[in-house]
C-alpha cells in the first residue's frame, strides 16, 4: 500500500508538471538558446551534487550580457533568454537548469517547465499578474511550492523588518503592463498580502564574521533588500566561494554583465550595497 500511496503521490507531481504553456505563448531570444539548453543539460545530465551543479551552472554564464525588462512585452510570454540577464531572470535560470538537471530530464522543454513554476504564482503562467514580481512573493510562494527554503532564520544575528509592500501601484506609470486597469487591480490584490509584511534578514556587517560564513554554501542566493519605500530587495545573486571566502556572482548593472566579483561579499557589500539594511539568505531544494 505504501509503494501504491509513493507511485500516486510522484505521479501527481509529474502530472501537474507537465501542463506547459503552448510554443505560442514562448517567446526566445534566439534559436541557439534551446540548443544550447539541451547540451549544457546532457552534460550535466543526473549531477547528484546540488551545490556544485548550481554553481558550476551559474560560472558558466559568465561574461553574458546583463540586460534589463527582458520579460516586458504587450502580452505575457514564458520567456527563454540565456543571452541576457538580469539579476532575477539569471537566478531563475539557474535554479531552472539546476533542478531540471538533477531530474535527469535533457530537453529545452523540460527546462522551461521547471522555468514556469519558479517564475509564476502557482507554477503557472495566466497573464502578468501572476508573475511574482516581489521577492517576498516569489520566495514565499517557491518556498510552499518546494523549490527553495529560506535560511536566513537559522542564523543566531537574524533580525526583522516590517514593510508594506506597494512599490509597484504607487509607480504604476513604470510599469507599462500597468496601464491596463485589470492587471493594476490584480497588483494591488496581491500587494494587499504584504501589508506590514515582515521580513527576516541579516546585518551587512555580520557578513563579515567567520561563524556565518561558515553557514554558507556555494550555490546559495543572497537578497539584498531595499530601503526604497514599497519594495523589498534591490539586488540578488548567488554565492560563490574562492579559497573558503564567500563572494557574488550576479548579473552586474554597474560592469553588465554575468560576473564573479573579485572582492569578497563583505567587501562587495560594504562598497555596493551602502543604503542597503540587510540581506536574506536562500537555498534551492535537494
Amino acid at each position: 500500500m505504501k509503494h501504491i500511496l509513493t507511485f500516486i503521490a510522484y505521479f501527481s507531481i509529474y502530472f501537474s508538471m507537465s501542463a506547459l504553456v503552448p510554443q505560442s505563448m514562448m517567446r526566445f531570444h534566439c534559436a541557439e538558446d534551446t540548443t544550447e539548453i539541451n547540451t549544457i543539460l546532457a552534460e550535466t545530465n543526473n549531477h547528484t551534487d546540488i551545490k556544485s551543479l548550481t554553481i558550476n551552472l551559474a560560472r558558466y554564464f559568465i561574461g553574458r550580457k546583463y540586460m534589463a525588462n527582458t520579460l516586458e512585452d504587450d502580452k505575457e510570454y514564458l520567456t527563454i533568454n540565456i543571452h541576457e540577464f538580469d539579476c532575477v531572470t539569471f537566478v531563475e535560470s539557474i535554479i531552472a537548469l539546476t533542478q531540471t538537471a538533477q531530474r535527469s530530464h535533457t530537453t529545452w522543454r523540460d527546462y522551461a517547465q521547471h522555468l514556469e513554476s519558479i517564475r509564476y504564482r502557482k507554477g503557472s503562467m495566466d497573464g502578468y499578474s501572476s508573475r511574482l514580481h516581489y521577492i517576498s512573493d516569489w520566495i514565499a510562494d517557491n518556498t510552499y511550492r518546494g523549490n527553495i527554503k529560506e535560511i536566513t532564520q537559522n542564523f543566531e544575528d537574524v533580525t526583522t523588518m516590517t514593510k508594506t509592500l506597494n512599490y509597484m501601484s504607487r509607480n504604476a506609470n513604470k510599469y507599462s503592463a500597468l496601464e491596463d486597469s485589470s492587471n493594476l487591480a490584480e497588483i494591488k490584490k496581491i500587494e494587499m498580502g504584504y501589508r506590514s509584511h515582515l521580513i527576516p534578514y541579516l546585518k551587512k556587517q555580520f557578513l563579515a564574521k567567520k561563524s556565518v560564513c561558515q553557514q554558507l554554501k556555494d550555490g546559495d542566493i543572497i537578497v539584498i533588500l531595499s530601503k526604497t519605500e514599497g519594495l523589498d530587495a534591490s539586488h540578488v545573486g548567488f554565492i560563490a566561494f574562492i579559497d573558503d571566502v564567500p563572494h557574488m556572482l550576479h548579473a552586474s548593472t554597474l560592469n553588465d554583465k554575468i560576473e564573479l566579483e573579485q572582492a569578497d561579499l563583505n567587501e562587495y557589500l560594504k562598497h555596493n550595497a551602502r543604503n542597503a539594511p540587510g540581506v536574506r539568505i536562500l537555498r534551492i531544494v535537494q
